[in-house]
Parts: structure tokens; sequence; C-alpha cells
């Protein structure tokens, strides 16, 4: 995949509370470049909060963004309405290790993400249940163990998988 470059996203809602965002591209950050393009990120925020009446509701800065295929998939089965339902737990008790003096509201809580297009092959047979020993299963565990943080911000450790979705 080729990298593509950064990107602002700038999310408001309106009066009704419907939200709705702005995308501005940018150039990839990096150690040389990141410190002025906080900056100008944050001016153009601020600039965009000028230019309109909703609430700023979320404002992100992305690194890059890594362009994938536009081909569809040849296999029928890939439907973005079959989803892996991956629950997974903070397991970091203080945010400040090894001090350990600020304490993780979010310890111990359940939070889960939703993959599309599951493989419906890699489930317990006769259940909805993925079967975490599979190596993709294990693969996505490590990848997603060592990148991930809960939204309270400390470390994750999934904790299961399900197949979800409608049927077709």
């Amino acid at each position: 995949m080729a990298s593509a470059g950064g990107s602002a996203v700038v999310r408001f809602i309106d009066h009704s509370g419907e939200g709705s965002s702005v995308t501005v591209i940018t150039n990839n950050l990096t150690a040389g470049n990141f410190a002025t393009k906080l900056a100008q990120y944050q001016a153009l925020v601020s600039a965009i909060e000028g230019v309109n009446l909703g609430t700023l509701n979320q404002s992100q800065l992305t690194a890059f963004v890594a362009r994938g295929s536009n081909v569809p998939p040849t296999n029928s089965a890939a439907q973005r309405e079959i989803k892996w339902l991956v629950s997974y737990q903070d397991n970091q008790q203080y945010l400040d290790p090894p001090t350990n003096v600020v304490v993780n509201n979010g310890f111990g809580k359940l939070f889960s993400i939703e993959i599309p297009c599951a493989d419906p092959s890699l489930v317990r047979p006769n259940t909805d249940i993925a079967d975490l020993l599979l190596p993709a299963w294990t693969a996505f565990i490590a990848a997603f163990e060592a990148f991930a943080l809960s939204p309270y911000g400390g470390s994750v450790k999934v904790v299961g998988a399900r197949l979800v979705g409608r049927a077709l």
C-alpha cells in the first residue's frame, strides 16, 4: 500500500445533535515536521470553528493514510453486514507505571470493536464464537494488544470475539 499522506478530521454536531465532519488532507507527519504540523492543525481547527455555527465534537490529526484497493473481493461471502464483535478489556490499573499513582478509571471495563466482512470459517464448530487458538486469531490478538489502548488510555487484553450481523 502506498502512503497517501496524513489528514485532519474535524467533527461538529448541529442543533439537532447530528454530526458531520470535514476532512483535510496533508502530508505525512514525521519527526522533522511534527511540531510545525501540530501548530498548523490547531490553527486550522480554530479557523474552521470560526466559519461555522456547530459545536466542535471531535478533532483528529492522522499521521498518515495508507490507500488500499478499490477492487471488490472475489469471495461472495465477504459482506460488510457480517462482522466480528471483538470484546476487549482495559487491563492497566495505573496509567503511570512504575510510579502507580494515577489510577485508571477504565481498569477492568469491557469495550468492543466490530470488524466487517468476517470470515465465518474462523469459529468454533457449531457456534458463532471465534476460535481464538487459530493462527489468524492469535496474530490479530498479538497485533491488537500491542497497538490498541482502551478509551481510558490503558493497555488492553482481548477477551473474546463472536460472529454477528444480519442474515443475507
